[in-house]
């Protein structure tokens, strides 16, 4: 019988036991009496064992930032250290979020809380891991619900590049490029169609969260952009790895304003082979680090005509010509590099938009930005009549530094609220003794585990606590 009625001041075992907490509690005063739940040696190796046995009969999937292991009846990080005994593993039930036993009741119970993988590890391993690690075994849970989707043709590719995550070559820093950047026949990532490449993606076509550059033939991936986590962890688990496209062939396309050419991360210069092929990494006059989708570049060149006047020059933006006498620096005019801007996240100089963050003393690129956005972990089961039992997930995003000043991030990361909207974090109460913040409805504080404190003693001076942010 695990439920012990006992004084507050004594152990649990000098009271009386009962076999439900209802039963227990009945007619106490709880100012007087605490009930504890307390189990045997017997009942808690019992449900330990139940738990180690899902885990080898393959019911369990263990989550990725422990190593399981059943002898001794343990779960190690990378192993080494102790975990807390949580039995932490992938829910059955719902895919993409982390089942976890909670306490020796929840496992004498069979018990298990469903959380976003998130939520679990900002509660349990913030002093542990580092946001980046963090963010990246998030990814690694929802990739294990997820099918790598490989877009090749032209039309496929650029409606990934259209819809999906936010760059110089899609999303809404193609905003201003002209039309040609929203017409997928005319689109600059066209090249990459029916070539060596192609573009690896994840959620829909036309909506895609994350895109990377694929060679497939050696396995080789380059920046992903969007939901980095996400479809770095697909890509590894697919068994591919991270390189340069250099050497690859892409086709060779042009329209009445010059040679389609995508910004290509990590290639300086390509050559054109033939009157199909454009070889990335080999030198011949093409540049694929500019952000206009169009070089002036033109067959003649290949075949070594020369250039009218040396001292002239076009613009590899704009495609205006220029004297090279003081005006430009020998590939930009002084009108484009006036233009030009630097995001103080990523080092990224080039042509796109910024947004200001941290107190507006920092100007990033929408990719940074992308990346660095954050969904809220608040989750919570439905009560409306046709969607009882339902988990309900809030759908708010947010990037840190745009949303918060430096001294409100402070004060979510030491309340262990980052993984919060501002809405869901006000419903959270502080901690008086930790000043962590968790679920107002709760009797503890889930990160030290102390009781919450009454009305009468947080008037006492020195203990009111801060409001959440």
């Amino acid at each position: 019988m695990p439920y012990y009625r006992h004084l507050k001041a004594e152990p649990p075992e000098t009271g009386v036991a009962y076999p439900t907490v209802l039963e227990a509690r009945d007619g106490i005063d709880p100012k007087v009496y605490a009930v504890t739940f307390t189990s045997t040696d017997y009942e808690r190796l019992t449900w330990m064992a139940r738990e180690i046995t899902r885990f080898d009969n393959g019911e369990y999937l263990p989550v990725p930032w422990v190593i399981f292991e059943s002898t001794p009846w343990r779960i190690y990080l990378n192993g080494d250290e102790y975990l807390p005994l949580h039995y932490a593993h992938l829910s059955i039930k719902i895919p993409g979020l982390v089942a976890y036993t909670k306490s020796e009741e929840h496992g004498f119970k069979d018990r298990q809380t469903r959380v976003k993988p998130g939520r679990y590890l900002e509660e349990y391993y913030s002093n542990v891991f580092d946001q980046e690690q963090i963010a990246a075994y998030i990814g690694q849970c929802k990739a294990e619900n997820l099918t790598l989707k490989i877009a090749r043709t032209a039309q496929e590719i650029a409606r990934v590049y259209i819809g999906g995550p936010s760059s110089c070559m899609g999303g809404s820093e193609s905003r201003g490029k002209g039309d040609r950047f929203k017409i997928p026949d005319l689109h600059p990532c066209c090249v990459y169609g029916d070539s060596d490449l192609g573009v690896a993606y994840t959620g829909e076509t036309d909506r895609a969260s994350a895109r990377a550059v694929v060679w497939p033939d050696k396995m080789i991936y380059s920046r992903v952009y969007g939901d980095c986590a996400t479809l770095c962890a697909l890509l590894v688990a697919s068994g591919y790895h991270e390189g340069s496209v250099k050497g690859a062939h892409i086709r060779y396309l042009t329209d009445d304003c010059g040679i389609l050419m995508p910004y290509i991360d990590g290639i300086n210069t390509a050559c054109l082979e033939s009157d199909e092929w454009i070889v990335l990494g080999k030198n011949g006059g093409i540049n694929p680090t500019e952000t206009c989708g169009r070089l002036g570049h033109n067959k003649s060149e290949r075949d070594g005509e020369p250039d009218p006047d040396p001292d002239v020059y076009r613009c590899e933006r704009c495609n205006t010509y220029c004297d090279g006498d003081g005006d430009g620096d020998g590939e930009y005019c002084n009108s484009c590099l006036d233009e030009r801007v630097t995001c103080d996240y990523c080092d990224r100089a080039g042509w796109f938009d910024t947004t200001s963050v941290n107190d507006n003393t920092e100007n990033w690129c929408d990719s940074c930005i992308e990346a660095a956005s954050t969904t809220c972990d608040h989750t919570e089961i439905a009560e409306y009549r046709y969607l009882v039992g339902s988990l309900i997930e809030c759908d708010e995003s947010w990037t840190e530094p745009q949303e918060f000043t430096r001294a409100e991030q402070e004060a979510r990361k030491a309340m262990h609220v980052t993984r919060l909207c501002r809405t869901h974090a006000l419903n959270m109460q502080g901690c008086a003794h930790c000043g962590a913040a968790f679920d107002d409805h709760a009797m503890a504080c889930s990160v030290c585990n102390l009781a919450v404190l009454c009305e009468w003693t947080l008037s006492l001076p020195g203990m009111e606590v801060e409001a959440v942010l």
